[in-house]
């Protein structure tokens, strides 16, 4: 007698073996262990020399969306309103002028719209 298909699942996939492929919230269980890295380029940002630029490379579903969030809260925490962190996603701009979109967003990110010496 076969089993009925979900259990025949359960059989191979428990419960814990699958992690979400979603950007982890504020104080959920980092089961990757990105947290170390993200602590330490928190760090390298705030006490590099300026100007100073960080970028996160990895492959689809590698963690970078969960990196900078865990990144941000560190640089929140450490230095509160005093440093400044954009999020650029390349892919939302694939195919248009890249250096254009990228500025532009990137003034959006920081705000810089709002003051006088960026307006044209």
């Amino acid at each position: 007698m076969a089993l009925p298909a979900k259990a025949q699942a359960q059989e191979v996939v428990c419960e814990g073996d699958l992690i979400p492929d979603n950007r982890l919230a504020p104080g959920a269980q980092d089961l990757l262990e990105h947290d170390a890295i993200a602590r330490g380029v928190a760090e390298i940002a705030w006490t590099a020399e300026t100007p100073v630029n960080i970028a996160l490379f990895g492959a689809w579903g590698s963690g970078k969306s969960s990196v900078y969030s865990m990144i941000k809260q560190h640089l929140d925490r450490i230095a509160p309103k005093q440093v400044r962190v954009a999020r650029y996603d390349a892919w939302k701009y694939g195919g248009r002028e890249l250096k254009r979109n990228f500025i532009d967003s990137l003034a959006h990110e920081l705000k810089l719209g709002d003051k006088p010496e960026f307006q044209g």
